[in-house]
């Protein structure tokens, strides 16, 4: 699009040749046309709205289960009851969704471990989450997450149409004695910022002592 600077030209021309219609005169003594500058375009001063920070997350924090945590907004919690060959275990669950994500602690005390090891019960822990969402395991790391053993792990899965295609899961599932946690965020497959929202919400996990 041309700039105004170049319509002025274009005007002052346009004029300039309009005059040519006018009765003959006397030619003038031959002078060098004086140049006008044309005082380019001032930009207006456009002032960009401020950018919002961030929200701030909200703080959480279970005496019963002993952590505290951080949620993009206030949690729902809901206890389940689960059946196991040991009897019925009580596992509670907060959880809420905001923005493209959905984020979820769960917080069960299994049954008497038996001497089980730590890796092969955050074994079963994992192939249980894989198969709850008829998933397949991506991802794997054994860490520790403030001194406790723990296993980090991401999975794909697929879901109905409706509730948006391929899903993607980053978790951490995080043991004490026979309490296990799952700090859990869920969310498209294809979402840019995934890893990104569950770091944050991942390390705001902080298991309390009992």
């Amino acid at each position: 699009m041309p700039s105004l600077s170049v319509l002025l030209r274009c005007c002052t021309l346009a004029l300039a040749v309009i005059g040519c219609g006018e009765a003959p005169r006397p030619a003038p003594i031959a002078t060098r046309p004086v140049a006008r500058a044309i005082a380019p375009p001032v930009a207006p001063h456009v002032v960009a709205p401020p950018i919002a920070a961030p929200a701030p997350w909200v703080a959480f924090s279970s005496e019963r289960w002993n952590f505290s945590a951080e949620f993009p907004v206030a949690p729902d919690s809901e206890t389940l009851s689960l059946p196991t060959p040991a009897g019925p275990q009580t596992m509670d669950i907060f959880s809420c969704e905001h923005e493209l994500w959905a984020y979820m602690i769960s917080v069960v005390d299994g049954p008497a471990t038996g001497g089980t090891s730590s890796a092969k019960l955050l074994d079963s822990a994992r192939d249980g989450a894989v198969a709850n969402v008829r998933g397949r395991l991506v991802r794997e790391t054994q860490q520790e997450h403030h001194g406790l053993p723990a296993r980090r792990v991401e999975i794909v899965a697929d879901a109905a149409p409706e509730a948006g295609g391929q899903q993607r899961l980053i978790g951490l599932l995080l043991l004490r004695q026979r309490r296990l946690y799952q700090v859990l965020v869920v969310g498209p497959a294809d979402a840019r910022d995934m890893d990104r929202v569950a770091d944050r919400f991942i390390a705001a996990f902080k298991p309390s002592p009992p």
